[in-house]
């Protein structure tokens, strides 16, 4: 019995602890145009402070569905001031000219120094038609 309790204790603390893990983190839609050059500036803090990002690496995609295998686009990263928090999507003129029209998803991987995955950043992407050329 005793070790029934413990063994019941250890699951309770094994799931209550990853709830706080699993927490989704707030949507971050990014909005942009059909040929313009799409910069979003992302500062990634912890504490209400900027983090010292170096060391970490990034990855962003756009997918149609989040379950589709192969990415509408991977979105270049700028990581020149990750010592600041912060993290640069950089869609050029050439990429977002391709996804005019385009309603999808995106997502940012960040990979911590010690090899830890973790997704920050997700939300929906849209990228309106040019009318005026």
């Amino acid at each position: 019995m005793r070790r029934l309790k413990l063994s019941l204790l250890l699951v309770t603390f094994f799931l209550l602890g990853s709830v706080a893990f699993a927490l989704e983190p707030s949507p971050v839609d990014i909005t942009c145009s059909q040929g313009e050059d799409c910069i979003k500036v992302l500062v990634l803090k912890a504490g209400g402070q900027p983090m010292n990002l170096s060391g970490y690496t990034y990855r962003a995609q756009i997918r149609t569905t989040p379950a589709d295998i192969q990415p509408l686009a991977e979105i270049p990263i700028d990581v020149s001031a990750l010592t600041t928090g912060t993290v640069l999507l950089a869609l050029p003129g050439a990429l977002t000219n391709q996804l005019g029209g385009k309603v999808a998803y995106w997502d940012l991987r960040q990979t911590d120094p010690s090899g830890r995955v973790s997704y920050p950043m997700r939300g929906k992407f849209k990228c309106y038609w040019a009318i005026t050329r």
